[in-house]
């Protein structure tokens, strides 16, 4: 009886102070669910990877999904050639039943199509237990190609969640105008709709005006006292799925839990440069005509290759651009006058000026943080904005959520930032629009399924090496993906997949 009452109140005692945290869907403002939570459905442009990335996010789902395996759309074909998915399936398992259930599971469609979130964005009503999506206006009608691809993403994916998930999902009214002729803005599509495992919203100011990001967060949030307006109109797509995503949490009890957040960071980066500074800046792959591909593609790297190549001494093959003030347009940063050296598109009279870009350091890369304009006004802007962004969630989270405790992880990147003013003729309307530009894949722009998360490869393996372990000591098991080509296109792994969750 005594050893009983002892089991008892040690039972008792241990639910009163902590237990794992299972992201439940009673009581939430947000319809939106974040990757923290299961997935029912994965919507993949297949355009935007290679096969072996590819096959990679699929059977790494799979296999580790098992019986709990999510649906997987392919929209598009691969850059190589079509995958025999039978094959691969069968490679993985000798189980049949379960060969079954995951080649049952896998629903391939040659449509168009690049961008998975700007079609659409899926949500949970918790209340009625049902998911549903809201399409998204993307492109104008104008612009054919675009538009009738993503109007046959949209059916494509409409019946297949419907068949797939039959009553248990609807689809509802549009995120945006729905008119052919008007394209949405950035701010409505999907990369700009995130949400915390507590139920909040989280929404980009991006280009939205102040009644369109109300109406937005009505949507979004049940109640727009949970909805936190991030700083997002200065990131590249003006998304913020750029800026944040928020980790597993580990610690939840009706007294206390702990929020953390993975954030950008370009300081991060920098420091992790400055302890390695003597290190090729590069990971140079046994095919260096794919890392010289990877500097081609980018007009960023293109840049830098140039400013380095250049400082030592003239070349006449590097293009040189000065920036002027002209009708409309009034540069800040850089200012009027500034000079930027751009490497021509490789050819074989240029090759040598990509071998010394193969060549170039970490501390070259700093030294450019230093003394270039551009890129060293770019370490207080863009550490001013991310400071803007944590302060609305620390200030949500005391209003509505005080027994959490906030945290943020630095995720390193490089950015280059580019501010100037845009006015009208008479100089009557003016607005200052401030953008910037990535120089490497952003870790952010990931897919979380389960414990896995597939981060986009950067070039620099000590700032690959601090992202693993930065995601691996927060629970999550990180696989790279070479994701080059679709960064330079402005977007990454997140931007190009689509997720319908679940609640536990």
């Amino acid at each position: 009886m005594k050893f009983r009452i002892i089991l008892i109140l040690f039972i008792t005692l241990l639910s009163n102070f902590s237990y794992t945290v299972t992201n439940t869907c009673e009581n939430r403002f947000s319809f939106h669910l974040n990757e923290n939570y299961p997935a029912k459905v994965i919507v993949i442009s297949g355009l935007a990877y290679t096969s072996e990335d590819l096959k990679t996010m699929v059977l790494t789902i799979f296999k580790n999904q098992k019986e709990n395996a999510p649906y997987i759309i392919l929209l598009g074909v691969p850059i190589n050639p079509l995958i025999d998915w039978d094959q691969e399936i069968n490679q993985i398992t000798d189980d049949l039943p379960l060969r079954d259930f995951y080649k049952q599971h896998l629903k391939e469609f040659h449509v168009s199509t690049t961008w998975a979130q700007d079609f659409f964005e899926s949500f949970y009503d918790s209340n009625e237990k049902i998911n549903f999506i809201r399409l998204v206006q993307g492109y104008k009608l104008s612009e054919q190609n675009h538009y009738k691809g993503y109007l046959k993403a949209q059916e494509v994916v409409s019946k297949q969640l419907q068949e797939i998930l039959g009553k248990k999902i609807r689809v509802t009214s549009p995120i945006n105008n729905n008119n052919p002729l008007i394209a949405s803005k950035n701010g409505h599509k999907g990369g700009n709709i995130e949400s915390t495992n507590e139920g909040h919203c989280l929404i980009g100011d991006a280009d939205l005006s102040t009644q369109e990001w109300d109406t937005l967060s009505s949507q979004v949030c049940r109640d727009k006292k949970y909805a936190i307006k991030l700083p997002t109109s200065w990131l590249p797509a003006n998304h913020a799925d750029e800026l944040i995503r928020q980790l597993p949490s580990s610690v939840h009890t009706q007294n206390y839990c702990v929020a953390k957040f993975g954030i950008i960071s370009l300081k991060k980066a920098l420091e992790i440069l400055k302890l390695h500074e003597n290190e090729l800046f590069w990971k140079i792959t046994i095919n260096e005509s794919d890392s010289k591909k990877k500097i081609d593609l980018s007009e960023s790297l293109r840049s830098i290759c140039g400013y380095l190549n250049f400082k030592d001494h003239a070349d006449s093959r590097i293009i040189k651009t000065t920036l002027d003030k002209v009708t409309g347009f009034d540069p800040i940063i850089p200012k009027e006058g500034y000079t930027s050296y751009t490497l021509p598109i490789r050819n074989q009279n240029v090759d040598d000026l990509f071998d010394r870009c193969l060549k170039i350091t970490n501390k070259e890369i700093l030294d450019l943080y230093e003394n270039d304009e551009r890129y060293k006004m770019a370490i207080e802007i863009v550490e001013d904005k991310i400071k803007l962004a944590k302060t609305a969630i620390v200030e949500k989270y005391q209003e509505t959520n005080p027994e959490c405790k906030v945290e943020f992880v630095d995720l390193p990147v490089l950015m280059s930032v580019n501010k100037a003013r845009y006015y009208s003729d008479e100089q009557k309307i003016s607005m200052i629009i401030t953008r910037s530009d990535l120089l490497l894949p952003n870790p952010i722009n990931s897919l979380q399924v389960g414990k896995q998360i597939f981060v986009p490869d950067t070039v620099n393996e000590r700032l690959k090496s601090y992202i693993y372990q930065a995601y691996k000591s927060n629970s999550l098991d990180p696989i790279f993906l070479d994701t080059f080509e679709i960064h330079n296109s402005g977007g990454n792994i997140h931007c190009s997949t689509q997720t319908v969750r679940d609640c536990l």
